[in-house]
């Protein structure tokens, strides 16, 4: 541990060693005097409900909460089916424990599914599945967001990327309302919305659509939050308006706005700044960076983390706009739409060192590049769910993206040498301009056929996928050998344009067979469809105006792809448990197309069996699956491709599906009112006819790559996650264990050698929980990483990567607020680099005007002076170090302002709550 981690680890404990602490005790019974089990106790602050502490009855209806300050607070118990209890204590100097004795529950005007008080104040509230907190039982800063409401809430762990982990889950998708937001990544409703609006935050776990429709388990439930609004502010309008500048000309600005109505949501975003906050979602990064296409399938959640941290690398101008809307003009239809525009503009410079350790010799690769890029996106995004009455529902699914790339250019250095014999160089400058349009469209019909659970379900999806690029090179390279130099000269247009098409259409049939017992018949027909065509034109170096076509690099590939599907799948859904048993008859048929080369007709017939098995109490899952990953067209074409004149790529024709088989377990445990929880999963994976890359080096350096098939591949998993309160510390202690071991084999220069790879990790950070003046998180990230071979053990290599991080939030009187957070990385050292420590100090202190609706904020980034990008990485021969220019110290003066204007009757005026 860092000397400032240890410094500020005790003055945490110091801090609460300083402080008095009590406790409140006693035991809850029935009128019958029976003992209540799993009674919900509160201590609640008297002048504002907040919640001080809270404990749950035992099996004798005993109860104790600790540990409390010194004060006066209202004990309130609650019981399923029962009235609320509240009585007034208080604690005193010289009494450590309260206790309230025996006390007694009588029966209330409730259901059985919840307790109902009327003008009462209950913090935490269990419905069945769901855990309900009431948003205004926790304190937090007038003008925070939901994230830092999410930060108080028990049972809930937010990361420093923000990522939700509640009940030992991440969670997937964050509603409003119940309604999407920004579509499926949490952070865009998280980070926007303040807490001041929300009344209650739900946690459950939410059911597929189709599993919702049919009304049986299909154990697909992803862990879901939903901020209900407050009655006040469903209706009206609020936001953000922030802007910023600071040294080195640094500068930032952020709009956010959010209406809402009764049958409406509307959402608007716009942000513009030049710190590296690129403020996209992974869908749209998939646009930049030309990626992405094909199918995603519904509730399946391709939106990934949003980049709000400021810590990419390079030094990205980036402007992000977006606006979202959803209508909910009936019960039986919605509409939800969203446009985003993405621009980055991005100037790096990345330096790589590369070792290879092989049999008979080391070698190294030194690469320096430097980029300059800019790309402008688009995104249109429609979602409709209609419910014509109560047995049919229609989903559909449409998105476009539109990305361009103008004018990007790549210089790039490089350097191959052995025992510091230079062996190769090479120095390329690259242009590129590229065009990338996706469209994919979904629908899925479910319809209930009279008894109930008999269901048909039709879906059909279809997608397309065109990308253009044209690019020059201009490189030199350099081969020497022993006794001369070969010097060649490389000037060249490369065009190229890609189109897949994909369709894919399903039938479903659900048949109940009685006393929770179903039968599904299904049947699919998917198709991939690639046409690749990529010319070569050589410039002549003494008459720049004559450009000659280079067939020996030019290539004009189809590649065809048709699954045929059908299979069975039985399913026992139970209230406590859910058994399927599915089996599935794959036959699938590959067309390959290159030009000069023979046609390639391969097909392939699979049984696919998969078990699963749910329990809901304890909460474990068990799964057994078999898939079949087919090889790529790039992978089954022989021709040589020599675009990278140190690195030549051969297809292979001849390769065989990857039939794999995969054995996985979880085990989910959490009390909602110890907080003590633990998430466990282990997943085996064994693969037959697995596809490794084979190389050969030769006495120049230069490296050959071909795909095979190989046996044996096996891979195991295991992750652990606990959380827990350190109660006398007034804690929150959060541990992750993950851990990853693969064998397989390696080719190198013809060698068969097994590997064993292993990464084992531990991830551990504490947390305040009494966090009303100071809020302080200290956490660790260690990681191993090793390669170890059977026969050439000189290829063996590890390397240790330890992070340490540490964040401080100080509530200051009279709206005042300190923030500062360091984090420190540290790699050991290897061949291709020494022991690297990095450190990124941040601190801010900003002031709250006019009830803090306005925040003046002076920030400093960066004060050592050190951050840029820094990563280390091996594989089957080599470790690569990489090294990333990053923006470093500048300082920055910013304000936020406050838009909030709600009336129930729509008559808005800005400025007043």
């Amino acid at each position: 541990m860092s000397r400032v981690t240890q410094i500020i680890f005790f003055l945490l404990i110091a801090l609460y060693g300083y402080s008095q602490s009590y406790t409140v005790k006693g035991k809850v019974f029935d009128d019958q005097n029976q003992p209540l089990i799993a009674a919900t106790i509160v201590a609640l602050n008297p002048s504002d409900s907040t919640m001080a502490g809270f404990a749950i009855s035992d099996n004798s209806g005993y109860f104790e909460i600790k540990p409390l300050s010194g004060g006066s607070y209202t004990l309130q118990i609650t019981f399923i089916g029962y009235g609320t209890f509240e009585r007034p204590f208080s604690t005193e100097t010289g009494v450590k424990v309260v206790d309230m004795g025996d006390i007694i529950l009588n029966s209330g005007l409730n259901t059985l599914d919840e307790v109902i008080v009327k003008g009462e104040f209950i913090p935490i509230l269990i419905k069945k599945d769901t855990v309900e907190y009431n948003a205004d039982a926790y304190r937090v800063r007038p003008n925070a967001n939901v994230e830092e409401l999410l930060k108080q809430l028990p049972g809930v762990q937010v990361e420093s990327d923000g990522t939700i982990t509640a009940q030992g889950e991440e969670v997937k998708t964050v509603t409003v309302d119940g309604k999407k937001f920004f579509g499926n990544d949490p952070k865009m409703a998280t980070k926007n919305i303040p807490a001041d609006a929300v009344k209650k935050i739900q946690v459950f776990d939410q059911k597929s659509d189709k599993s919702e429709f049919s009304g049986v388990n299909d154990g697909n439930d992803t862990k879901t939050i939903n901020l209900e609004l407050k009655d006040g502010k469903k209706v009206g309008l609020f936001g953000n308006i922030e802007a910023g500048y600071g040294t080195d000309n640094r500068y930032k600005s952020k709009l956010s706005i959010n209406k809402f109505g009764t049958k409406y949501q509307a959402a608007g975003l716009l942000s513009y700044n030049n710190i590296n906050d690129q403020g996209f979602s992974f869908s749209e990064y998939q646009t930049l960076t030309g990626s992405g296409g094909g199918f995603r399938g519904r509730n399946s959640n391709i939106n990934g983390p949003v980049n709000w941290d400021g810590l990419a690398n390079g030094n990205t101008t980036s402007l992000t706009g977006g606006l979202n809307l959803s209508l909910t003009p009936s019960k039986k239809f919605e509409l939800t739409t969203s446009y985003f525009l993405t621009m980055v503009d991005k100037i790096s410079i990345d330096q790589n060192a590369t070792e290879y350790t092989l049999a008979n010799r080391n070698y190294f690769e030194e690469t320096t590049s430097n980029n300059d890029s800019y790309s402008l996106g688009h995104n249109v995004n429609f979602e409709i769910e209609a419910k014509p009455d109560s047995t049919q529902r229609l989903d559909v699914d449409i998105t476009y993206k539109r990305n361009n790339f103008d004018n990007s250019f790549t210089k790039f250095l490089q350097n191959i040498s052995t025992t510091d014999i230079v062996t190769y160089d090479s120095n390329q400058d690259y242009y590129t301009k590229a065009s990338n349009d996706d469209f994919s469209g979904e629908i899925e019909y479910n319809k209930r056929l009279g008894k109930i659970g008999r269901v048909l379900t039709l879906e059909g999806a279809y997608g397309l996928a065109i990308s253009n690029d044209s690019s020059y090179i201009d490189q030199f390279n350099n081969e020497y050998n022993i006794n001369d130099m070969m010097t060649l000269k490389i000037l060249q247009d490369q065009l190229s344009r890609q189109d897949n098409n994909t369709f894919s259409m399903l039938v479903n049939y659900k048949e109940p067979l009685g006393n929770n017992n179903y039968l599904d018949l299904f049947i699919e027909r998917k198709n991939i469809n690639s046409d690749k065509i990529k010319d070569f034109f050589d410039y002549d170096i003494q008459n720049l105006s004559v450009r000659t076509f280079n067939e020996s690099l030019s290539t004009l590939t189809n590649n065809d792809i048709t699954y045929n599907r059908a299979g069975l799948e039985y399913t026992i859904d139970k209230e406590n448990y859910t058994l399927g048993i599915k089996g599935t008859y794959n036959h699938s048929v590959l067309n390959g197309a290159i030009v000069g080369e023979p046609n390639i007709n391969n097909s392939y017939n699979y049984f696919l069996p998969e078990i699963s098995y749910r329990l809901t109490e304890p909460n474990i899952r068990i799964n057994y699956r078999t898939r079949v990953s087919e090889p790529s067209s790039n992978q089954l074409q022989s021709i040589v491709d020599n675009s990278d004149p140190t690195k030549l790529y051969t297809g292979n024709p001849n390769l065989r599906p990857e039939y794999s088989h995969e054995l996985s377990g979880r085990y989910h445990f959490f009390d909602r009112f110890n907080l003590n929880g633990m998430f466990a999963s282990l997943s085996y994976t064994y693969t037959t006819d697995k596809i490794v890359n084979a190389q050969t080096f030769l006495d120049n350096n230069i490296r050959q790559t071909k795909p095979i098939n190989t046996d044996n591949y096996q891979r195991l998993r295991a992750s652990v996650f606990y959380t827990t309160p350190i109660r006398p510390a007034k804690l929150k202690a959060t541990i992750r264990l993950n851990g990853t071991l693969s064998k397989g084999i390696n080719i190198v220069d013809g060698l068969e050698d097994n590997v064993t790879t292993s990464s084992p990790s531990l991830n551990l950070s504490f947390e305040n929980t009494n966090n009303k003046v100071v809020s302080l998180r200290l956490g660790t990230d260690l990681s191993y990483n090793q390669n170890k071979y059977q026969i050439n053990d000189l290829q063996n290599v590890n390397f240790f990567v330890q992070n340490y991080d540490a964040s401080l939030l100080i509530n200051l009187p009279k709206s005042w607020y300190f923030d500062a957070d360091y984090k420190v990385q540290i790699y050991s050292k290897e061949a291709v680099g020494d022991d690297n420590t990095l450190q990124l100090v941040n601190a801010s202190i900003s002031k709250g005007i006019n009830k803090e609706r306005l925040m003046i904020k002076l920030s400093a980034f960066d004060l050592l002076n050190q951050n840029r990008g820094f990563s280390r990485t091996i594989d089957n021969t080599s470790v690569q170090q990489s090294i990333t220019n990053s923006i470093q110290q500048y300082f920055m003066l910013s304000f936020v302002y406050k838009l909030t204007a709600f009336s129930p009757d729509n008559n808005i005026r800005i400025g007043r709550h």
